[in-house]
């Protein structure tokens, strides 16, 4: 027979996951023990068993365990316990660990400022997938968007530009013309005039995913026209390489400033491009 705290460990445990680590589990319940403790009895009852090599890791015997184990659960401890493996997570620089916690948590947190570092976790936690999985980037993104909620431009500024920005390029790198279109014009709308050369980038990088070169160059002609540059709208093909390629070298690599000053020696020394 199990006793309390044993099955306290396998309760908390079950909300880690199917497999886990018995040392963040024990962590997150405080338990001052030993390790070889806190399992013997759910090793002795069958309940889990070690995974070979692993250290402390230990899975679940059967998934049917876990769930009865995990859905027993009050709705409020399963939250709490979700949370402390999501914080646990993200100060280990895991968040496409942490997240995982944060979309099992049974109750939405309330408070605005709370739905916004939830918000960044799916942010941080996309950036993870943008070269394996673009598609689960974007999901990621979509879900953080929908989490911060309208007002975050207002009161998170910050993360609203950057889950918008990310949210534009996945959404071109998968393919799906109408989101980005969708992305980009907020992005426009309501980005701060400070940020328009950062946005000016997604875009760019998003047009050149979908394959529309063409659109990509027009785009960047406007950021440098904006920034004091003076380039045809309609350049042929030597003043169109003349003007790419140091176009997307200066909205790569400049800040608003340093390209403000870049213009203006430019401009005196060369006359228009």
């Amino acid at each position: 027979r199990l006793s309390e705290e044993e099955l306290r460990f396998l309760e908390c445990a079950s909300v880690a996951g199917f497999e886990f680590d018995a040392s963040i589990v024990c962590a997150i319940l405080r338990q001052t023990g030993e390790i070889p403790e806190a399992v013997a009895g759910g090793l002795e009852c069958g309940l889990i068993t070690r995974v070979r090599s692993s250290g402390q890791r230990y899975r679940f015997a059967h998934q049917e365990v876990r769930s009865r184990l995990y859905e027993g659960i009050d709705p409020l401890q399963r939250s709490t316990w979700h949370n402390s493996f999501a914080v646990r997570f993200e100060e280990a620089l895991r968040p496409e660990l942490a997240v995982e916690h944060i979309r099992q948590d049974p109750l939405r947190p309330w408070r605005g400022a709370d739905r916004i570092k939830r918000a960044h976790v799916f942010l941080e936690a996309a950036k993870t997938y943008t070269a394996s999985n673009p598609a689960i980037a974007l999901e990621l993104t979509s879900k953080g968007i929908e989490l911060a909620g309208e007002r975050s431009w207002r009161d998170a500024y910050d993360t609203a530009l950057g889950l918008h920005s990310a949210h534009c390029f996945y959404s071109a790198a998968c393919g799906r013309e109408d989101e980005f279109e969708e992305s980009a014009a907020a992005l426009r709308e309501r980005a701060k005039k400070q940020d328009a050369t950062a946005v000016s980038i997604v875009i760019i990088k998003s047009l050149a995913a979908l394959g529309k070169s063409t659109a990509a160059v027009d785009e960047a002609v406007l950021a440098l026209n904006s920034l004091g540059f003076h380039i045809s709208a309609n350049p042929g093909i030597i003043p169109f390489l003349a003007a790419f390629i140091p176009t997307h070298a200066l909205l790569f690599l400049s800040s608003d400033e340093s390209l403000d000053r870049k213009s203006t020696r430019l401009n005196s020394s060369h006359g228009k491009l």
